[in-house]
């Protein structure tokens, strides 16, 4: 599985190797990289992606995942039913989470779960990755 993050500040880099972590417990061989230098062909060898941003925008309004983000996941090549989870690192993700499952069903990913990490957030990145792990068994990998 691929662990991609879009960060600014570190946080959501943080985050992302927290997810790494979890996951690891599972036993699976997580990778992890930049948003915006993932390569398409790493896409084929991989089961489970998990994309994660910070929020860009006002702090009450106007908010969404960040452009370098999106331009990223643009880029990628069709996901082919790939299950893909989403998180976002922000005390106010707006409709952020949103925005970004939409994008990725429109590149027919096969969203499975999603969590927004911030100040007053009670989901961790632990809680996060086991949802994505049932939720991968449930839907198995991309045909």
């Amino acid at each position: 599985m691929v662990v991609a993050y879009e960060s600014r500040s570190r946080h959501t880099a943080e985050a992302a190797n927290r997810i790494a972590d979890a996951f690891e417990t599972y036993r699976a061989q997580v990778g992890m990289v930049p948003l915006g230098s993932l390569a398409p062909e790493r896409l084929v060898a991989t089961d489970l992606l998990v994309i994660g941003t910070w929020v860009e925008g006002l702090v009450l309004a106007a908010v969404g995942p960040a452009k370098a983000a999106m331009a990223a996941i643009e880029r990628l090549p069709r996901l082919a039913g790939m299950p893909v989870g989403i998180f976002c690192t922000n005390f106010n993700p707006g409709g952020t989470l949103k925005t970004l499952q939409s994008v990725i069903e429109a590149r027919d990913g096969q969203f499975i779960e999603t969590a927004a990490f911030g100040r007053w957030r009670p989901v961790t990145p632990r809680s996060f990755a086991a949802g994505c792990s049932r939720s991968f068994r449930s839907v198995g990998p991309a045909r």
